[in-house]
């Protein structure tokens, strides 16, 4: 009885090579996404950051017992290169006038540098002042 010749088994160059290609693509694919993450992170670290210094400095604005209208800078020297910028007017005149108090937003502004980009954060309250008769 002949038997027949069996190939030897494996695999041929070109299925390698594929397998090599559709493995370097997925391992590519996998390492931008961590990237894009660590990026992410950075970006949302800052924006933390900035959000509670922001709320410490308004904070601070409010606290004041005289706060009138009007636009201020406020040294930003602190360690993450942040720079403030406050302003104070006042709102609903036509409603509160009637009142013994004034009604005033205060606007707080936080300006960074990211990466080289200029980045910035406004946060807004309201604050009752009583009016001067």
């Amino acid at each position: 009885m002949l038997s027949r010749a069996r190939p030897d088994r494996g695999f041929t160059l070109l299925e390698v090579l594929v397998a090599l290609a559709v493995l370097a693509t997925g391992v590519l694919m996998i390492s931008r996404l961590f990237s894009h993450d660590l990026r992410s992170l950075s970006y949302s670290a800052d924006y933390t950051y900035a959000v509670a210094a922001a709320q410490d400095k308004m904070r601070k604005v409010l606290a004041k017992n005289t706060l009138a209208a009007g636009s201020s800078r406020i040294g930003g020297n602190d360690s993450g290169g942040y720079d403030y910028e406050v302003s104070v007017y006042p709102v609903f005149e036509d409603k509160t006038e009637s009142l013994n108090c004034k009604l005033l937003e205060v606007d707080l502004t936080v300006h960074w540098q990211e990466s080289g980009r200029q980045k910035s954060l406004i946060l807004k309250t309201l604050k009752e002042v009583e009016s001067k008769p």
